[in-house]
């Protein structure tokens, strides 16, 4: 008897490890045929982004399985005002699902700072902004530099209960369900945005692990933000509730600091419907934290 039972549960092993390997198979051929990648190992159009020659610079921060191009209209429009911009490629991403698979947040991390100090080095002013997972970074990067004005965009500062719940969990979430189809077309709500988006649309328990941890560094330093902040936020966004967004924007105690709703877009704020709406709010933004004036503390 103990014999058959220890053949049953070495067969039903065997099967959970074959299914979850044709589930990940099946994902990379899906990835492999939509987004086939360059000579670089990058999806194409999805390289980091960098327009200079000026002498104030802005960084931006794209968000968790997307790419500089969710940010290339605002960095266009960044440029056009007099601002030299770079949008880099975080680690893992725009790659094959593989190496997405294998980055961690404190990768993340790492490419932000590598990124702003790269920038500090080079430029005498330097503000920072970021989408979703971007705005959670550029929380953690502003905590330790001297950021003159900061920008965040659908801002990804709480996680579904499912997912935190998959995030917690993840070595055992990992034996059943080894990836997780998260595309959303409620984030783009542009059909044209949304076609051209170079998102993954996948992850799996073990990134959304990584995420997890991301989101609760960001939460923290909330209430130790040191820099004039500007939250921009859709009432139709389908990842953060308003209401969350807004219980963190009370949790900010700078004096100079702005939250802006905007409506008829979804999560991918900078590259929705509303991207122009957004590219002037930040633009506006940055020029009046960064002049000689500053900002006035609005709270709408």
């Amino acid at each position: 008897m103990s014999l058959l039972i220890i053949g049953v549960v070495a067969a039903a092993v065997l099967a959970v490890q074959l299914l979850r390997g044709a589930a990940w198979r099946a994902a990379e051929r899906v990835l492999a045929e939509r987004f086939p990648l360059g000579s670089d190992g990058v999806i194409p159009g999805a390289q980091a982004i960098y327009h200079g020659g000026h002498p104030r610079a802005a960084l931006l921060l794209h968000g968790f399985g997307d790419t500089p191009q969710s940010l290339e209209v605002l960095a266009q429009r960044l440029a056009s005002a007099g601002w030299s911009v770079s949008v880099p490629l975080l680690a893992g991403h725009a790659r094959t699902l593989k190496q997405f698979h294998a980055s961690r947040a404190t990768d993340w991390v790492q490419a932000a700072r590598a990124a702003y100090d790269d920038l500090m080095r080079r430029h005498e002013t330097v503000v920072l902004c970021g989408q979703s997972m971007g705005a959670d970074l550029a929380l953690e990067l502003e905590s330790t530099r001297p950021v003159p004005a900061l920008v965040l965009l659908a801002p990804y500062i709480a996680m579904p209960a499912m997912a935190r719940l998959g995030a917690k969990l993840w070595p055992f979430f990992q034996w059943v369900i080894p990836i997780i189809y998260t595309r959303d077309r409620r984030s783009l709500h542009d059909p044209e945005a949304g076609a051209k988006s170079l998102a993954y649309g996948y992850t799996s328990p073990r990134l959304l692990s990584e995420l997890w941890k991301v989101v609760r560094h960001a939460c923290r330093h909330l209430t130790q933000v040191r820099s004039p902040t500007l939250i921009v936020h859709s009432r139709q966004d389908n990842r953060v509730a308003a209401a969350e967004v807004a219980a963190a924007a009370a949790l900010i105690e700078h004096p100079v600091k702005s939250i802006h709703w905007v409506s008829g877009c979804g999560h991918v704020l900078a590259a929705d419907y509303c991207k122009d709406t957004v590219a002037t709010l930040v633009i506006d933004w940055f020029e009046r934290c960064t002049s000689s004036q500053g900002a006035t503390t609005t709270v709408r």
